[in-house]
């Protein structure tokens, strides 16, 4: 079945059967003068697929052998150790910048071996097949947009090769991501990722084998040796703490993972005051991801959530996340932010209604208090929506005269150009 792919500017009828990839374009979009400009294209294997080329009547096809590889699409089944691998070896086709080849880098145009070693499947030539040139700008961006697009659970490829790439900041792999000016830095932060995964993974697997071991060899001591090994580990499992940066780490693996309901279960505890400003960015977002706002709600709350945000705004949603709507209100108030406010109090009313264990006299008196003020924001808002369409009317009616005067101008002008015409016929007939 014949299909588009689109990668970049260039536009491609594409065919597959079984492992045959074909990828065709219009010779026309192209500056092919010779069929022997195209041997190019089986040079550098070791970073292309083998392209067998034919020119069918006006179009150009590229023949294209799968088997062995996998697409890019396949890295989502892979550790994230791995993944960080694969994507640290996409740097290796900067080194063809300055050659005859030109590169489209695009999860589309990728597929990588058993080694986790990508290869690109099309190629363009310079001034021959497009793309015609290189830009190293324009790599560095598609590799950021591939990395980050690789873990992010809110913005693909495209979304941001297309102007989404400066809002892909809300954890801290995508701020390092955002930060590397150079492919060098690039490569150096994600091997740098890599190791740090590939050592939890090294002992993770020391920890089983140990513990693996461990077992044996209890299973043959007495059953006195069996029951002070195992207190001292139940001991030993009660008084340890996860250390906070690890427990930061869990709730960013969570948060990229779309497991928001993770995240809020992991920071619960924590005090408000003491968490970074990057972790509460992550925390505010998973608490909006998780309520029962519409989407187009969800997304304009997301958008004002960042790391200069107010912090009011983030310790805002925190408090959402933990139930603490009482809190959440006062901050509401003091943002003056009427939707922040109305939403807080119809929570809080909702808490409180359900409210078994407080004194009626009381939780009627609070009820009252917040009717109140859902009542003072409705007049507020009725107020100052009939004042703005009270001075839109203004606005219109003034614009209105304008044109009036302007039209009546225009005729006095019209006119008295018809008399001084009239005059001067006149004055020529005597």
């Amino acid at each position: 079945m014949e299909k588009k792919l689109k990668l970049e500017d260039i536009e491609f009828e594409v065919r597959k059967q079984d492992e045959l990839l074909v990828l065709s374009i219009p010779r026309a979009e192209t500056s092919l003068r010779t069929e022997q400009e195209l041997t190019l294209l089986n040079q550098d294997t070791s970073y292309f697929l083998h392209s067998d080329v034919k020119i069918d009547g006006e179009n150009i096809e590229f023949q294209y052998y799968l088997a062995g590889f996998k697409s890019f699409s396949s890295i989502n089944q892979l550790e994230r150790a791995e993944q960080l691998r694969l994507l640290h070896n996409v740097g290796r086709f900067f080194k063809l910048i300055d050659g005859r080849s030109t590169i489209v880098l695009h999860p589309d145009n990728l597929v990588f071996d058993i080694n986790l070693m990508p290869f690109m499947v099309y190629r363009g030539i310079k001034n021959v097949l497009p793309p015609l040139k290189n830009a190293q700008d324009d790599f560095l961006k598609a590799y950021k947009c591939l990395v980050i697009s690789t873990f992010s659970n809110e913005f693909q490829f495209i979304d941001l090769m297309n102007g989404s790439l400066a809002r892909a900041n809300t954890t801290a792999f995508e701020l390092a991501v955002q930060n590397t000016e150079n492919i060098e830095q690039l490569e150096v932060l994600l091997m740098e990722y890599y190791q740090k995964e590939h050592q939890k993974s090294v002992k993770k697997f020391q920890k089983v084998a140990k513990n693996q071991f461990k077992g044996f060899k209890i299973a043959t001591l007495s059953l006195s040796i069996v029951c002070i090994i195992l207190l001292s580990l139940v001991l030993y499992a009660f008084s340890s703490k996860i250390p906070i940066e690890e427990l930061y780490n869990e709730a960013n693996a969570s948060y990229i993972n779309e497991n928001y309901l993770d995240v809020k279960e992991l920071l619960k505890d924590q005090d408000l005051d003491q968490l970074p400003k990057s972790i509460k960015k992550i925390y505010a977002i998973s608490s909006v991801k998780t309520t029962g706002l519409f989407e187009t709600q969800k997304a304009n709350a997301i958008n004002s959530i960042s790391t200069i945000s107010d912090e009011r705004i983030l310790n805002y949603w925190i408090k959402i996340a933990r139930n603490d709507f009482s809190g959440s209100l006062k901050l509401a108030q003091s943002l003056d932010v009427n939707d922040l406010r109305k939403y807080s109090l119809s929570l809080y009313e909702n808490q409180l209604k359900k409210n078994t264990t407080m004194e009626q006299e009381k939780k009627n008196a609070k009820l009252k208090e917040i009717e109140s003020e859902l009542k003072e924001i409705e007049d507020e808002e009725r107020a100052a929506k009939e004042a703005a369409e009270s001075e839109a009317q203004k606005l219109l009616e003034e614009k209105q005269k304008q044109q009036q005067l302007a039209e009546q101008q225009k005729a006095d002008a019209e006119k008295k150009q018809k008399e001084q015409k009239k005059k001067q016929e006149k004055k020529n007939e005597e």
